[in-house]
C-alpha cells in the first residue's frame, strides 16, 4: 500500500479519477489483517462516495486478500473493480477468448 495513487490509474481514468483513500492505521497490507482494519476501509470507501466516486477501485491486492469488495458494495452502493480480479479476468479471456460468431 503506498499514499500515492499509481500513475497507471490516473493515466487511465484521467479527469475521472475524483479520489483516493488509505484506511486509517493502514500502512501496508499486513496492517489489512488487523480486525479494526476492516471497518475503516469500509469507511474509507464511504469517503470516497461522499467525495462523489461512482465506483471503487482496489488498487491495493491486500483488500482482494481480505475479500472486502461484497461488502463496499452493500455498504456504499457503488460497483468495485478489483484489480487483482480484473488482471485474473483479462488474462483468461486472452488465453481463451470466446470463438467468434460467423
Amino acid at each position: 500500500m503506498t499514499p500515492d495513487v499509481p500513475q497507471a490509474v490516473l493515466d487511465v481514468l484521467g479527469d475521472r479519477f475524483v479520489a483516493d483513500r488509505v484506511p486509517e492505521g493502514v500502512a501496508s497490507t499486513i496492517d489489512l489483517m488487523q480486525p479494526q482494519a476492516r471497518e475503516r476501509a469500509l469507511v474509507a470507501a464511504e469517503e470516497l462516495k461522499t467525495a462523489g466516486a461512482q465506483c471503487v477501485l482496489f488498487a491495493c491486492t491486500g483488500l482482494t486478500t481480505i475479500g472486502l469488495a461484497a461488502e463496499v458494495i452493500e455498504r456504499t452502493g457503488l460497483p468495485v473493480v478489483d484489480a487483482v480480479m480484473a488482471a485474473g479476468a483479462a488474462t483468461g479471456l486472452i488465453l481463451h477468448p470466446a470463438p467468434t460468431l460467423t
